[in-house]
Parts: C-alpha cells; sequence; structure tokens
C-alpha cells in the first residue's frame, strides 16, 4: 500500500496551525477553569495559546506515514526508529491518542456489505456514508488564528520570552 496517497497534501499542513491563538472570552467560555499559556502579545486579555485536537491528530498519522514508508520521506529506517527511545515515546504517545479520540468521538456512521457470488461470506464495502467537517472553513479559520514559533509570541512566567525553539531568550528571570 503507498501510504504517501492515504491523506490528501492540504490536510497536511500542519507546522503552522499547531499554534493556535483563541481569543480569552471563546477559550473562557468553552474550558471552564481549564488553564492554558497565554500569548504575549502586549494586550491585557492576551489570547490563549493551544492546538486544536484535529491538528495534533494529523501530526500523528504524519508520524506513522513517516515510520510506515521512511524510505520516502527520508526519515530513519523501521529498525533505527525502534532504537530510538524517544521516537517510540512519541509513536506510543500518537497511538493513545488516537485511540482516545475514537473512543471519545465514535464514530456510528454504517459500513454496509455485499454477497460475493463466488464467496459464501460477505464481503464489507470500504466507503460510510459520513458527515464530515468542512475542512475550507477550519483551515481558513485556523490560519486567521495561528502563529509561528518565530512570532516571538511565547512568555513563560519564569524564563521569559521563548525562541523558535522555545528556549528563553534571554535566560531566565
Amino acid at each position: 500500500m503507498d501510504v504517501r496517497l492515504t491523506v490528501p497534501k492540504s490536510l497536511i499542513r500542519t507546522k503552522r496551525t499547531f499554534n493556535t491563538r483563541v481569543p480569552a472570552d471563546r477559550y473562557e467560555a468553552g474550558m471552564h477553569n481549564r488553564s492554558s499559556a497565554r500569548v504575549a502579545d502586549g494586550s491585557e486579555n492576551p489570547d490563549y495559546y493551544v492546538t486544536l485536537t484535529v491538528y495534533h491528530e494529523l501530526h500523528c498519522l504524519m508520524r506513522f506515514r513517516w515510520f510506515l514508508d521512511p524510505g520516502y520521506y527520508a526519515n530513519k529506517t523501521w529498525e533505527e526508529q525502534a532504537a530510538d527511545k524517544f521516537a517510540m515515546g512519541h509513536y506510543r504517545h500518537c497511538l493513545w491518542s488516537l485511540l482516545e479520540s475514537v473512543l471519545c468521538n465514535g464514530d456510528t456512521s454504517m459500513r454496509t456489505f455485499h454477497w460475493d457470488p463466488n464467496k459464501p461470506a460477505p464481503k464489507p464495502d470500504s466507503l460510510a456514508e459520513r458527515k464530515c467537517v468542512d475542512w475550507e472553513w477550519l483551515y481558513d479559520w485556523t490560519m486567521e488564528h495561528s502563529f509561528l514559533l518565530q512570532d516571538g509570541l511565547l512568555s513563560h512566567p519564569t524564563f521569559g520570552r521563548l525562541d523558535a525553539k522555545l528556549q528563553p531568550v534571554n535566560g531566565p528571570k
């Protein structure tokens, strides 16, 4: 199976969409006292820094694509990845995250079967009717609210402003 064809390229643009700012009023209305880092934009009530879970899940699927086709993605071989404790920990984290998503958002759309005239067992059909998210709208909204780490909008309460590698710009405060 060619894993490069399983997810449209338009859905894999996660580098920028991973860093999303959500206006304080919207965040506070939906998160019910759950804390998140805030964006250091100098405003009186700064936006919150989040990642929409769907983009994290796409990131995880991309990681599995890299694993399944390391030659194409110029990544480590299977053996090198299996020996890399950080990589394997990342894969375990992604697997549990995707499992949690499936369990929490159980898709109840129905997959059908058909009879094969040459075999006694019914054969599953691969398609199901689903109600999908409007990806164009979601992507546009996310891009309007996203930023790059290079923008320098993250500031740790103890370490101060962070650079693109999430390291303190001037050392600890």
